[in-house]
């Protein structure tokens, strides 16, 4: 398949095509395309210039790159995530134990936990959050993976975010693996040689020496007041005021970080939901072109025939090539009307509601506004009254239930875009009125 293609193909997506076929070949020789590699030869395809079935080779690649940057980054958080949990433990054990007071006998490595303590590389939240995200970032990209025929390629936006959420979890491992190796040191250089049956815990270490660093800057900054130049009483000052906001600082980003990472699988999590609609209506529409394409080749078909069906002179023949013409009509009427721009511009008349136009109480039924009733407000004439009574029907908040343009209730005052849909919608019901119910999108 990819032979046949090559002739027909870009220069750039020559390239491309060699790489993918590279890649789809690594799996089974285990190795890994580079990043930057695929993003150099990404750039250099023109999309607007690709046929059907290279866009779908281009889709499919794509889609492979992704998912196996995502699972390299899950496996990645999994691993992260046990690792920081048990970090985590590893340090509450020692708050309480013999080996943690051993931490405590000593000002240097009392500092060093505490130091480690207070400045975490990652939280347990934080990766939690990101956990999810790359689930919601995995979901977007299989949306794409399970329409193979539709050719939809995931967005920038979606590849930078994989790649960013790639980079965070390599970083904040390498992060707490050294911290990790830290806290072995701390242990190493901790005194052995003492009895610490009588030593305050390291819990109760570290609440007293953080409890009395604000007492020590302030003797701090009184002794250099008695000892100190002015311009050496503004660096000590300085300094501890530095020391405050760089504690304060360190605390603001980790809660920065937590809540950023949250807010972004939750905007991922609504990215799919829009991304699955948008396959859903190009796949709705591919087969409604379909089958509108079908339908004008047999009108073709028939209207080549019409010298020969006028030279028969049959009333019957006649009468079954306008019935067959006629029928072929409707059917296009009929794919007219559910395609999906149908559906979006008069959403406020199918929707089934209980409010009908000019009635001051809810139908007993939920069903579509009447064609009836919009003729009887004069709603379908090609008027600019019957843009407004159109209009009005189409504003009024009366109905609760459809959704209602949100415009304002004068014509004047409308926008050119949406003068041209309220036309637009006007004009698709005249059109297709008996049509939309006689499939029940409308009321009789």
């Amino acid at each position: 398949m990819i032979r046949s293609l090559s002739p027909r193909l870009p220069s750039g997506l020559l390239v491309l095509t060699v790489f993918g076929c590279t890649c789809l070949g690594a799996s089974s020789a285990k190795k890994t395309a580079n990043t930057e590699e695929y993003k150099q030869q990404l750039r250099k395809v023109d999309l607007a210039k690709l046929t059907e079935q290279e866009r779908v080779l281009l889709a499919q690649f794509t889609i492979q790159g992704l998912q196996s940057t995502l699972q390299n980054t899950q496996q990645a958080l999994d691993t992260l995530l046990q690792q920081a949990q048990t970090f985590e433990q590893r340090k509450a054990a020692l708050m309480d134990s013999d080996e943690g007071k051993r931490v405590a006998v000593n000002d240097l490595t009392l500092r060093r936990f505490n130091r480690l303590d207070e400045n975490p590389a990652v939280s347990v939240p934080e990766i939690t959050a990101n956990v999810e995200a790359a689930s919601a970032l995995a979901a977007i990209v299989q949306v794409s993976a399970d329409r193979p025929e539709v050719g939809h390629i995931p967005s920038p936006a979606t590849e930078t975010k994989v790649h960013d959420l790639s980079f965070w979890a390599k970083d904040r491992l390498a992060r707490l693996q050294e911290q990790q190796s830290e806290l072995n040191s701390i242990l190493r250089d901790a005194i052995s040689d003492v009895d610490v049956s009588k030593r305050p815990s390291l819990k109760a270490a570290l609440e007293q020496h953080r409890s009395a660093w604000p007492k020590f800057m302030i003797e701090a900054e009184t002794t250099g007041e008695a000892l100190a130049t002015d311009e050496a009483q503004k660096v000590l000052v300085d300094a501890k005021r530095l020391a405050i906001l760089e504690k304060a600082q360190a605390r603001v980003d980790e809660i920065m970080r937590k809540n950023q990472a949250e807010i972004a699988a939750l905007k991922t999590q609504m990215e799919v939901e829009l991304l699955k609609r948008q396959v859903e209506a190009d796949r709705l529409l591919a087969a409604a072109r379909a089958d509108l394409e079908k339908a004008q080749s047999e009108i073709r078909e028939l209207q080549k025939n019409v010298t020969v069906d006028i030279q028969i002179k049959e009333d019957n023949e006649e009468a079954k090539r306008k019935e067959k013409l006629e029928q072929l009509r409707q059917r296009q009427l009929e794919i007219k009307a559910e395609s999906p721009r149908v559906r979006q511009v008069l959403a406020p008349f199918i929707t089934p509601g209980y409010w009908q136009p000019g009635s001051n109480k809810p139908t007993y039924d939920r069903q579509p506004v009447s064609l009836k009733q919009l003729k009887s407000r004069k709603a379908l004439e090609n008027t600019s009254d019957g843009l407004k009574a159109l209009l009005k029907i189409g504003i009024d908040d009366s109905d609760k239930v459809r959704p209602r343009w949100g415009w304002s209730m004068y014509i004047a005052r409308l926008s050119p875009t949406q003068m041209d849909e309220l036309r637009e919608a006007q004009q698709y019901l005249i059109e297709l009125g008996e049509v939309l119910v006689k499939k029940g999108m409308l009321a009789p």
